[in-house]
């Protein structure tokens, strides 16, 4: 339902929908019940034209039951005052602003993305447009909002006809229609036919479309003002959009990416009445914001003239009919393979996107489901319809360009006016005031507190291990692979053990840029020029990457990945080893007058000018700190690669570089050498193995005749602090945000078989569930959007996050008190919610395997 202003209705209620119900009117008993059915609480999200409430259950049984809950909470919200206070806005006894809901916009609002995104949608879309709003809600129109005005929106909006149930996954179709059906008969004497409904957004008033092209400025709070980002609006299509940024060799990524300043290039499509491009630029020296423009629509007019490469074309069309089996899937999830890595996402977005705007009996699901029909189109096009569609729909087409600059000074505006507005509201409501908004506040988390009779709980039984449908996935060791405790990474991964800063800062580079970038002699003693060996693996691969670590463990392991048709299995195998192995780094061969030097010179730049953007990350710079404090810098890759030694040490790397290139050259040749020694790979293949001819003797040129070498675990490379963390704590400022994050640690148990383990895996649920004590506690009061204790097992400690808080100390304090509490036995552990935490933590093991990829991945 569209909103005309930024309160953040949609946004408000989307949180208010969770904290009670007509049939259940007790705050958290959704998530409760949520847990005792194999999944780990609810979850939802609010865009510009809907708003999703998902659930993802282990259990067949358990989703059933709590299906008509989860719509009863959906369609009978209690809304109550009290739970406004908590999680939408308040003010508390010391004048300043808190709430979950405020908590969340404040660590968004003010950030380089939002301000660019929310300026777009403000010259793009007139007054009285939905499209034009900030249906997350701004700050100031926050703390104007009221609950009234909630419950309003909530009548016009949360009806049956307005609500559509998308159910994915393995059921059993007889008990699901069972199961809808005493719904539908449960919600229709409360929702009677009307004729005068009309569908929010299909019926709106249409938008004009621009008349002329825009640009705009705009500023975003940051002490560091070397780099800014440039956002281009503007309508396209997905292959043109891949045919312009893809690759190293793409048209936009020669201009901005290959270059001595090398930018970043990301591209979105929305998907409503008229579909919107968004093509973002970042890290874009600020001195060149204001020309920025005109040599972006100088690329497109080079591209309409000399035409597009047709081969490439091709090339990139086969590979999207690889990687999805939907075009919208891949429009909204931005998975290049949604379908066979994530196909509750993949066909989810796909079929909201039907419901919201395609026709009201479904007639036109199948077209949003089913498209492949249009690659085989687009196969045929000759070059004169591939310009003409990029000169229609990025050139002629009126566009908005919006310039985000970096400024110190707005920064400095923004953190008085917080501290004025604080000290005014002090002043202007006196202390008697002050104290009855403090003991309102305590009345509002008292009556959120209500206790759920313990007989709801106890009669919603926990599902049956037996009604989980496991994923059933065969595995086999080969070589030295049947050694016991050999761990398998994947494809290429690999142990550096060098004290050599260089190659242990160069390991940090997430991508392959490091070797596909250069020339490349292979086997056979052919020689490729870099572009020659991009082109290649274009063909060939679906997709490449290489990163450091598996999951978020074993960071001190590199891990190349490719995925390919099973048919290219072979030439996979070999362009393995011809990167890896083969290619010769420190090798003089030119290519259109780039050499090695430039091209490794460009990823250096890349690794440099993406500092800013990072430094914005509050979350990331928290972790950054905590892995900056436990890790040896001399042992640890993953200290090396962490962005605390980075940032320092990139620098220093730079001026090495400009005035000797080859002691860096020498260094990429040395990590060449450590990465691909065989003892130090392990390989894993994921695929029908059974249907290849010979899966095995490909890989004899990698035969190992020493002994693989041990994988270190991050337990084995702590700091003194990391070994002994206490009395140390690290405080970094971070004006370009107003949330604050933090990290609190200890050591913890460091081995699987630890007899402590199992009661500690549930402890740590049982305190971080979903309205578990601390989301009661720390989230429910308005102290942080989020805040959990977990377990890292790789490096032996228990830690303590809190996430996007007003301030992070009081959420801290709020979770110490909760700890001692129940420490002490003043609070009592409560058996109900002891067995929601067991099921939730059932469903966080199932969950790893919730696909063909991710379980075979984890076999």
């Amino acid at each position: 339902m569209p909103v005309h202003d930024d309160s953040g209705c949609p946004h408000t209620l989307e949180h208010l929908i969770f904290l009670g119900s007509r049939k259940y009117p007790y705050h958290g008993i959704l998530d409760l019940l949520a847990n005792k059915s194999f999944a780990q609480g609810t979850n939802a999200w609010t865009d510009t034209d809907n708003t999703v409430y998902d659930i993802y259950t282990a259990s067949e049984d358990g989703f059933l039951r709590i299906l008509p809950i989860y719509i009863d909470h959906v369609l009978f919200p209690v809304l109550q005052q009290s739970a406004f206070t908590t999680e939408v806005y308040h003010v508390n006894g010391t004048g300043e602003d808190g709430g979950v809901v405020f908590s969340e916009m404040q660590g968004t609002e003010n950030t380089s993305s939002s301000l660019m995104a929310l300026e777009t949608q403000r010259t793009l879309f007139p007054q009285g447009s939905g499209y034009r709003s900030e249906t997350g809600g701004l700050m100031e129109s926050l703390r104007a909002l009221d609950n009234e005005k909630i419950k309003e929106f909530h009548k016009k909006a949360y009806v049956p006809r307005n609500l559509a149930i998308v159910i994915v996954g393995k059921l059993d179709h007889a008990n699901l229609l069972k199961t809808l059906q005493a719904m539908d008969d449960d919600i229709s004497p409360d929702f009677p036919m009307t004729r005068d409904y009309q569908r929010p957004w299909v019926t709106s008033p249409a938008t004009n479309r621009l008349s002329k092209s825009t640009l705009k400025s705009v500023e975003f709070p940051d002490k560091d003002e070397s780099m800014g980002e440039d956002l281009v609006d503007a309508t396209a299509i997905l292959m043109i959009c891949l045919y312009l940024c893809d690759s190293p060799i793409a048209p936009l990524s020669r201009e901005f990416i290959e270059i001595e300043h090398p930018l970043y290039i990301s591209f979105d499509i929305s998907e409503r009445l008229e579909s919107l491009c968004t093509l973002e630029f970042s890290a874009v020296p600020t001195a060149f914001l204001q020309s920025f423009e005109s040599k972006f629509f100088s690329v497109l007019d080079t591209v309409v003239r000399d035409g597009v490469d047709l081969g490439r074309m091709t090339m990139l069309i086969n590979k999207e009919k690889l990687k999805v089996r939907s075009l919208l899937s891949f429009l909204i999830s931005k998975s290049f393979d949604a379908v066979e890595t994530s196909p509750h996402n993949g066909f989810t977005t796909s079929i909201i996107t039907a419901v919201l705007y395609g026709d009201e009996q479904g007639h036109d699901l199948k077209k949003y489901l089913v498209d492949l029909e249009a690659f085989d189109i687009l196969s045929t096009w000759t070059r004169s319809q591939w310009s003409s569609s990029l000169s229609r729909w990025f050139i002629d087409q009126p566009h908005v360009t919006i310039l985000a600059t970096p400024s110190n000074a707005m920064a400095n505006r923004l953190e008085k006016e917080n501290t004025q507005r604080i000290q005014n509201r002090i002043t202007d409501l006196g202390r008697e005031k002050l104290e009855a908004l403090d003991r309102d506040l305590v009345l509002a988390k008292k009556e959120n507190e209500r206790p759920i009779p313990n007989s709801i709980l106890a009669d919603f039984r926990i599902p049956e291990i037996e009604s989980i449908h496991f994923i059933q996935s065969e595995t086999a060791r080969v070589g030295l692979g049947r050694l016991d405790g050999v761990l398998y990474a994947g494809p290429g991964s690999a142990l550096i053990d060098s004290d050599n800063p260089t190659q242990r800062a160069m390991d940090s580079h997430r991508d392959l840029n490091l070797w596909v970038q250069l020339d490349v002699t292979r086997k056979n003693g052919e020689k490729l020029t870099w572009e020659r060996v991009v082109e290649a693996l274009d063909l060939d691969f679906v997709d490449y990457g290489a990163y450091l670590g598996v999951g978020q463990s074993f960071e001190d392991l590199i891990v190349a990945k490719v995925k390919v048709a099973k048919d290219k299995y072979l030439e996979a195998v070999d362009w393995i080893y011809d990167i890896l192995v083969v290619c010769h780094p420190l090798s003089k061969l030119t290519t259109r007058g780039r050499n090695l030097t430039q091209n490794v010179g460009v990823s250096l730049s890349k690794m440099i000018n993406n500092i800013p953007a990072q430094r914005r990350d509050g979350s990331g710079m928290s972790w950054a700190l905590y892995y900056d404090l436990i890790l040896d810098e001399n042992r640890s890759t993953a200290k090396a690669s962490n962005f605390l030694t980075q940032e320092k040490f990139l620098h220093e790397m730079e001026q090495v570089f400009e005035q000797n290139p080859s002691d860096i050259l020498s260094g990429l040749c040395g990590i060449q050498r450590i990465c691909c020694l065989p003892e130090n790979m392990r390989v894993h293949i994921i695929g029908p193995v059974v249907q290849l001819a010979d899966p095995l003797s490909p890989w004899d040129m990698f035969r190992c005749t020493k002994e693989v070498t041990p994988v270190r675990y991050a337990r084995d490379l702590l700091s003194g602090v990391g070994m002994c963390p206490r009395r140390v704590a690290t405080i970094l400022a971070l004006p370009s945000i107003e949330s604050s994050f933090s990290i609190h640690f200890s050591r913890g148990p460091q081995d699987w078989q630890h007899p402590d383990l199992a009661a500690l895996l549930v402890l740590a649920e049982y305190l971080s569930l979903v309205e578990g004590y601390f989301w009661k506690g720390i989230r429910g009061a308005g102290l942080a959007y989020g805040a959990s204790l977990s377990l890292r097992m790789e490096e032996g400690m228990i830690y303590f996050s809190v996430y996007r808080s007003p301030n992070s100390a009081l959420a801290f304090e709020k979770a110490k008190e909760i700890v001692e509490e129940l420490g002490s036995g003043k609070q009592k552990f409560d058996e109900l919610t002891l067995d929601s935490a067991k099921s939730s933590l059932i469903y966080a093991n199932v969950s790893t395997e919730s696909t063909l990829m991710s379980a075979v991945w984890v076999s």
